[in-house]
């Protein structure tokens, strides 16, 4: 048995942003605040060095007023969560370890145990993108939260992709089809999802209807230029036909969307 007492904090991450402890939810006072809490969450239990949290969340400011700005909403922070929850060593600052669960976090250690039991809660865990209502008009935030959504949304895909893997030769072709359109409807690109989507419809016996939904070696090619250029108005809708044959089948697993 273990002597570990239980996180004194809640944080969710995925979608919007909550923070509840032993009292119910808790209240930060703005949106850096927020951003400073997820940001050393999601990098703990590593220290991070002063200079860098400065430069993420105050870099259009002055020096002096940015270093100014960031012991003011660490001292905001140790009020809002005690004392105890913020560790400075000389020039770095680090969360406690062990006061706060993070759903982000804690995806990233589920799917990487992969076990059918771990997947199963790392699919019900993600529904929304990191910190979706949380924006911070700083270039090295931006940076930062865009690179840790592309990365989160990676995990939960796989998790989907795993998990419905697992869910087909247990018999569960209708879950396993279910899970295979989520992972579609966050990113239509996936082929290893559109296979998974193909064997499920074959399985529930109706596999001519995963044909119209695997992207072809066109459409996935433009979609590809589109990703790393923002435009084209056909890919959109090339994707927008392959995400309605999707939602047609998943909307009646049974009949296959006729």
């Amino acid at each position: 048995m273990s002597d570990r007492l239980p996180p004194k904090y809640r944080l969710s991450l995925l979608g919007k942003f909550a923070l509840s402890g032993p009292d119910g939810p808790v209240e930060l006072s703005s949106k850096k605040l927020v951003a400073l809490l997820a940001y050393l969450a999601l990098t703990g239990p590593v220290p991070q060095p002063r200079h860098e949290l400065v430069t993420l969340l105050w870099g259009s400011h002055f020096e002096v007023q940015a270093r100014q700005n960031l012991r003011q909403a660490l001292s905001r922070l140790r009020q809002a969560l005690g004392e105890e929850a913020l560790i400075s060593n000389g020039d770095e600052i680090s969360l406690a370890p062990g006061m706060i669960d993070c759903d982000a976090a804690r995806l990233e250690g589920l799917v990487r145990k992969g076990s059918p039991t771990s997947l199963a809660e790392a699919v019900d865990l993600y529904q929304q993108r990191l910190l979706a209502d949380v924006t911070i008009a700083e270039e090295a935030w931006t940076d930062w939260v865009a690179g840790e959504r592309q990365r989160l949304e990676g995990l939960a895909l796989d998790a989907l992709v795993r998990f419905a893997e697992i869910e087909l030769p247990l018999g569960h072709a209708d879950k396993a089809l279910a899970t295979a359109h989520r992972a579609l409807a966050i990113n239509n690109l996936r082929e290893d999802a559109h296979r998974v989507m193909i064997q499920a419809l074959a399985a529930a016996g109706r596999p001519g209807r995963g044909a119209q939904a695997l992207p072809g070696p066109r459409c996935a090619a433009q979609a590809r230029v589109e990703h790393r250029t923002g435009g084209g108005n056909q890919v959109a809708r090339c994707g927008a036909s392959q995400r309605t044959t999707a939602d047609e089948i998943a909307a009646d697993p049974v009949s296959g969307g006729r």
